[in-house]
């Protein structure tokens, strides 16, 4: 009787340590399923921060190259007037020299 009794003990064991087990498990792969959920969170949340940034980063862009234009288009104006400027000025030289080369003629 005393084999039967601690086969019995055997088996009980057994079955309890298949419980503990079978709890192990699931609370493992319950462990593992949160963990899961917590990176896709985590990086769902990084991507928009990514994008968020990126539209922040395009936009600044944007400006920066919008003002650039007006620079550009005003540089090429100031060159314009000063070439403006510099066709009359030359204009009035010449014709101030010739008038001059007149004079000292008229003059000898």
């Amino acid at each position: 009787m005393s084999e039967s009794n601690d086969m019995g003990k055997i088996l009980e064991a057994v079955g309890e340590l298949r419980g503990e087990l079978k709890v192990i498990h699931q609370s493992i792969a319950e462990s593992m399923r949160i963990i899961r959920e917590d990176l896709r969170a985590y990086k769902s949340e990084s991507n928009q921060r990514i994008e968020s940034l990126e539209d922040r980063v395009n936009s600044r862009f944007d400006k920066v190259d919008d003002r650039l234009k007006g620079l550009e288009d005003e540089d090429k104006k100031t060159i314009e007037k000063v070439a403006r400027l510099g066709v009359v000025g030359g204009g009035a030289a010449g014709a101030m020299v010739t008038g001059l080369i007149e004079v000292l003629k008229r003059m000898s």
